[in-house]
């Protein structure tokens, strides 16, 4: 007596089961694998993006140092412009704000990015408990990161006559 016996039109059942499970490995094993590769080009756009972010960061803060270098108010870079830039981007000339951030113009690199940074005159006043020889400039300093990231703040610096 034979307790294995296969019945009739059983033949093989096992070999088809044993490929679907297979293939079902293989298609989740495939998704796997794409999700891993979306997953990978977010985390580097991330990266890319809070580093260019950090350089910004530091563009505007050069920005801020260059307007200390002055010892009175720096004088504007544009003439007959709507902007009142006293620095335009990548230290144009006159008139030469480079605004489209063209190659070779960036103030600097740091980390390979590329960086740039403007300032503009906003507005000034006598600075309160001081002599009225000493007045407060208010400058908007802007910070831009590979032509992706921008940042720009408020600073005050104080001049005397």
């Amino acid at each position: 007596m034979n307790i294995f016996k296969v019945g009739k039109g059983e033949d093989g059942f096992v070999l088809v089961a044993a490929l679907l499970i297979m293939l079902i490995l293989l298609l989740l094993g495939a998704t796997s694998l794409s999700n891993t590769n979306v997953e990978l080009k977010i985390a580097s756009n991330t990266r890319e993006m809070v580093q260019d972010l950090y350089v910004a960061e530091t563009s505007w803060q050069e920005g801020a140092n260059w307007m200390l270098s002055y010892s009175k108010p720096p004088p504007d870079a544009n003439v007959g412009v709507e902007t009142a830039n006293v620095r335009n981007f990548g230290n144009g000339g006159i008139d030469v704000v480079n605004n489209t951030f063209p190659a070779g113009t960036q103030d600097g690199t740091l980390g390979g990015v590329p960086y740039w940074y403007k300032v503009a005159y906003r507005e000034d006043h006598p600075s309160p408990g001081s002599s009225k020889d000493y007045r407060d400039y208010y400058y908007t300093v802007t910070g831009n990161a590979n032509r992706a990231q921008e940042i720009e703040t408020v600073v005050r610096v104080v001049y005397g006559k």
